[in-house]
């Protein structure tokens, strides 16, 4: 089954589940939850009820889809020095996801949904930040972002993604306590601008998929980002390994043969 991130609020509706649901049960396309978590209380509520009105809508057909929820998104980070400096927020504090993380446990007992695993998604320098510990203690397993075409403090060379991806998800792991970590985002853009020595091509992104993605499928979930990264106009960076003309051919094999794993 492919796997997709999915949010769960439809768009233009304060908390109707996304009308995207009865693709993902006709194709049987393994998805991950998404609540927003960034945006207060009010629509957090809006949130789970979008999250209880698709268990009761659709029921087991969804559940079995369901590869574990996550309870916000980088909320940690917009937070952050780097994430306050890049005018990333509001973001949310550690005791309020991890809060949160509770009340979508609470939502989800005694449904089809009970025996989901509930987690948080977040760049890999807040996991190791001990302030946030409060958020790992309340997770079944940890998402991490992690993109080394932004690390430009750092040598970032495609040469060197493969080392600074490595540390990143190494360093997750260290400071977990143990939780399953899941690579929620990460990729290298095909076109856009070079951030430190990052340099987006075709060829580049290619590299990235073959040394970082190829040894990790089959061993761990990983969400790609992305596939199509182009509507209505391509953005700078351009993540998407399906060109702005959507086709099943990728801009590069994605097959992973003869690749060292």
């Amino acid at each position: 089954m492919e796997l997709t991130i999915l949010i769960l609020q439809q768009a233009g509706t304060a908390n109707e589940p996304i009308s995207a649901i009865p693709a993902a049960i006709d194709t049987k396309t393994s998805l991950l939850l998404g609540l927003w978590c960034s945006a207060g209380e009010e629509v957090f509520k809006n949130e789970l009820q979008a999250l209880k009105s698709a268990i009761d809508k659709y029921g087991d057909e969804f559940a079995y889809l369901v590869a574990g929820i996550s309870v916000g998104s980088e909320d940690l980070y917009r937070i952050s020095p780097t994430g306050i400096k890049n005018k990333e927020n509001p973001g949310a504090e550690p005791l309020v996801i991890a809060g949160y993380i509770q009340r979508v446990r609470d939502t989800i007992a005694n449904t089809a949904l009970a025996g989901a695993q509930v987690g948080h998604v977040d760049t890999w320098t807040a996991w190791v930040n001990s302030s946030n510990q409060a958020v790992i203690d309340a997770c079944d397993w940890i998402g991490v972002d992690a993109y080394p075409y932004f690390q430009e403090t750092q040598v970032n060379t495609i040469s060197n993604s493969k080392s600074l991806f490595n540390a990143a998800f190494s360093a997750t792991k260290a400071a977990v306590s143990g939780k399953p970590v899941w690579v929620t985002e990460t990729g290298f853009p095909v076109s856009g601008k070079t951030v430190g020595q990052a340099i987006p091509s075709v060829s580049n992104s290619k590299t990235y998929w073959d040394e970082v993605g190829c040894p990790l499928f089959g061993n761990t979930n990983v969400w790609w980002y992305t596939l199509v990264d182009a509507a209505p106009a391509t953005p700078n960076p351009s993540f998407g390994i399906i060109p702005s003309v959507l086709t099943n051919v990728p801009l590069f094999d994605i097959s992973c043969k003869n690749v060292d794993a």
